[in-house]
């Protein structure tokens, strides 16, 4: 059976519901869906109760994982409330040939890379209120300066990892967000004061 890596009951699971559920926030982004069962699966589980024009966009590079999800929410999109698209913001031409991941992958040894090869390449044309990043090492220091200035509320995976301590260090280091750490992930939510 597979499982969501966010459970809607967990802390992060609720917190990312009780977002998902204010009337200011309208347009969220995801990246990284996988199969749609963790953060997604809390995003739309409070957008499925509004009754208004509030949706998540949700990218997804590689294939298997997009398939997946597509099939199990079907139902949301076919609401409305979830556009679901297979690709990347960033193209694999653009990901860094400098940066290693922890465990020492370059822009060429890493998995998800070849994903991102053999995708299109999304553009997003809607302004973001609430970004998630929970996706590849190579493009997400990139996704974030892509959104950083227009979001209201950043949502952070992984940010003791090298893909995101950068983004982390910078969210702590600017007064303008208040940030929250989620005692059940290595996950910050930081809401733009």
């Amino acid at each position: 059976m597979i499982v969501g890596q966010v459970k809607p009951e967990s802390i992060t699971g609720k917190k990312i519901s009780e977002i998902s559920q204010r009337k200011e926030y309208t347009v969220f982004l995801e990246v990284g869906t996988l199969y749609g069962l963790g953060s997604t699966k809390c995003f739309l589980n409070s957008l499925l109760e509004r009754d208004d024009d509030s949706k998540l966009i949700s990218i997804e590079s590689k294939k298997e994982f997009y398939d997946y999800a597509k099939n199990y929410w079907e139902d949301a999109i076919n609401k409305g409330k979830l556009d679901l698209r297979h690709g990347s913001l960033i193209s694999f031409d653009d990901l860094p040939e400098d940066y290693r991941t922890d465990s020492g992958h370059t822009k060429h040894t890493y998995d998800y890379n070849q994903d991102i090869k053999n995708s299109s390449t999304i553009s997003i044309d809607e302004k973001i209120d609430v970004l998630m990043l929970d996706g590849g090492h190579f493009s997400t220091q990139l996704e974030w300066e892509l959104f950083k200035d227009e979001i209201k509320i950043g949502i952070i995976d992984d940010v003791s990892a090298s893909k995101t301590r950068m983004i982390y260090k910078e969210i702590l280091d600017d007064s303008q967000w208040v940030v929250e750490k989620m005692p059940d992930r290595d996950l910050i939510i930081a809401k733009r004061k």
